[in-house]
């Protein structure tokens, strides 16, 4: 079975947490194991803050969210025309940073693979394999 799930959505905070929700709510009803669910959660939560605290300057600007399932992985892409960060960000380790910056790392982390591009925005794919219960 494949299901495919986009939102576009204000750059606010309060929408980090309705990703999450459907995220766990699509998979969960899909039987996928408590543990894989969980770290889409995380990712998903993650990448999604990361565009609403650093693409723009207006919270009134969107940003893309997308949840690819597949029988044996999960896609999630979030894509923003913002500002774009550094790429070198996502290697950086997050015992050295002060405050906040351990997102791109627990991305890194939770996903098997995780690609990220800045042109005209920045796009972040995390890709995950899935169990089931």
């Amino acid at each position: 079975m494949f299901v495919r799930m986009q939102l576009d959505l204000p750059a606010e905070a309060s929408y980090v947490r309705l990703c999450r929700h459907l995220a766990e709510t699509v998979l969960s009803g899909m039987g996928v194991s408590p543990q894989d669910v969980n770290d889409v959660e995380v990712i998903m939560g993650e990448v999604c803050a990361n565009a609403v605290r650093h693409a723009y300057n207006n919270p009134s600007e969107t940003y893309r969210v997308e949840l690819d399932v597949c029988p044996e992985t999960v896609r999630v892409t979030v894509r923003d025309h913002g500002k774009g960060i550094d790429l070198n960000e996502r290697e950086k380790d997050p015992r050295e940073m002060r405050e906040g910056g351990r997102g791109m790392f627990l991305i890194n982390t939770l996903a098997d693979r995780v690609d990220m591009s800045v042109l005209g925005g920045t796009t972040v794919t995390a890709t995950l394999g899935l169990h089931y219960k």
